[in-house]
């Protein structure tokens, strides 16, 4: 079984697995720490005439502590920075007490600090805590890892998550983290194998700039139908993440799949608007597509091309019958399921006040494309049309917290604050 197999084997079992988690209806609660054993814990200033036993005990104790610290909802950073601070205390020659006051800088967003710890753990001994397989090492330097990388200090970065990368058990994330590195000091192969290993392990730990590097470096490597592929993943995994659309156009561009580059180009101007950094680069593509589809002349191409044309024509001059004809026969001549198409196809809808069928239509684009806060402002404009403003508020919630920074969240927010006296301007992405 090739790689890619294997990768969206795990993407139908990551999805199984969400839709089975919402059947359950009495999930078990999350521990709690114990109130009495935290109070034992913290009353306790020194370990000095402690036996080894019993100061392993207090250790167990602590760790579990933390364990439900950390299931616990919401979650109590004050607690938890008790806990390690008193853990150090206790514990002064412990490459556990670092590693988990580092965890907790983490949490903080504190980076600098996180980065110490880490630093001092590799200078201390694992006493209490079994560690066989090292793995507090490999999260040390995972750790120091990531804070190079975010810091740009590649060179740096690349040597520490190579040390945690030669341990017996590391951490996924290393590998993504050095996938990354990789990427920025142009070392392509071994990018693509460190994000191999990671999207193989863990798929749900990417972030969509991990399959914008790994798909370039398959593209780099000579796998150019592999990085369709991943781009094709990232853009269903972060609908809302600009600029894989954009580069999805320019492999389907190589690949010679011209019709198909067109609509991913029109997909990240009708999803990010003129405020996006890719919005120019895609309607410079967009227009460059035109002019290659006209000149190679393929039937399917052509009369895509052609109807999506006559579509704008029509949808600018407020010809609605005439514009629904001409994305309909767009659909129809691309031949398969397409979101620049099908939103298109709503988009006419609403401008004819045909409300129920353009609802119809965004459902169905919802049910064929991950969540997008476009999709959701779209329902939210079409029931404040219904006046049906407790439905539509709900929609736009959904896509404030989806994507608050969307570009027309801030236009529907920003016009309710200072309303205009002149029509809704159209906007079909251009």
């Amino acid at each position: 079984m090739t790689f890619f197999k294997i990768l969206i084997s795990i993407l139908i079992l990551t999805y199984s697995t969400f839709i089975y988690a919402e059947k359950k209806q009495y999930p078990a609660p999350p521990p709690a720490p114990d109130e009495q054993v935290l109070d034992k814990i913290f009353s306790i200033d020194s370990i000095k005439n402690y036996c080894a036993d019993k100061k392993q005990k207090l250790f167990n104790s602590i760790q579990t502590q933390l364990q439900d610290a950390y299931a616990a909802t919401p979650l109590n950073l004050l607690l938890i920075k008790s806990l390690v601070d008193k853990q150090q205390c206790l514990f002064p020659d412990e490459r556990k007490s670092y590693i988990d006051m580092a965890a907790y800088y983490d949490k903080s967003d504190k980076s600098q600090k996180m980065f110490e710890q880490c630093k001092t753990a590799l200078t201390k001994n694992n006493v209490f805590y079994k560690d066989q397989e090292n793995r507090l090492i490999s999260t040390a330097y995972t750790l120091i890892g990531r804070h190079y990388l975010e810091h740009k200090k590649f060179e740096d970065a690349y040597n520490a998550l190579s040390k945690a990368l030669v341990e017996q058990t590391p951490l996924v994330n290393a590998f993504y983290y050095m996938g990354n590195t990789c990427f920025q000091l142009k070392k392509y192969r071994e990018c693509q194998n460190n994000y191999t290993y990671g999207f193989t392990r863990d798929i749900k730990l990417a972030y969509p700039i991990d399959y914008f590097f790994f798909a370039i470096a398959l593209h780099k490597n000579g796998f150019t139908d592999k990085a369709q592929q991943m781009l094709e993943i990232g853009c269903q995994q972060y609908p809302n993440e600009q600029g894989l659309h954009l580069n999805l156009g320019y492999i389907y561009r190589e690949q010679d799949k011209l019709i198909e580059a067109y609509l991913e180009f029109y997909a990240e101007q009708i999803l990010f608007g003129p405020q996006s950094q890719f919005f120019q680069p895609a309607k410079t593509a967009k227009k460059m597509d035109e002019k290659l589809i006209s000149l190679r002349k393929d039937e399917r191409e052509m009369k895509t091309l052609k109807n999506i044309t006559a579509w704008e024509l029509s949808f600018n001059k407020n010809n609605y019958e005439k514009a629904i004809t001409d994305i309909k026969n767009a659909k129809t001549n691309f031949g398969k399921y397409n979101f620049s198409l099908y939103f298109l196809e709503y988009l006419t809808y609403f401008y004819m006040e045909d409300y129920d069928t353009a609802l119809k239509k965004i459902e169905y684009i919802q049910k064929k494309t991950f969540d997008t806060a476009l999709t959701y402002i779209s329902q939210f404009e079409i029931y404040s049309k219904l006046g049906d403003n407790k439905k539509a508020n709900k929609y736009l919630e959904q896509a404030l917290r989806l994507d608050p920074d969307n570009w027309r969240v801030l236009k529907i927010l920003n016009s309710s604050k200072n309303p205009e006296k002149t029509p809704q301007e159209k906007d079909n992405g251009k």
